[in-house]
């Protein structure tokens, strides 16, 4: 089943999250 995130990987899912939208941002910038 789904199990809430391990606190360890919390900020890395949140860093993915963010270059994800930074990249997203710059690739709709070009």
């Amino acid at each position: 089943g789904i199990h809430p995130p391990d606190p360890s990987v919390t900020p890395l899912a949140r860093v993915f999250l963010t270059l994800r939208s930074r990249s997203s941002a710059f690739a709709s910038s070009w």
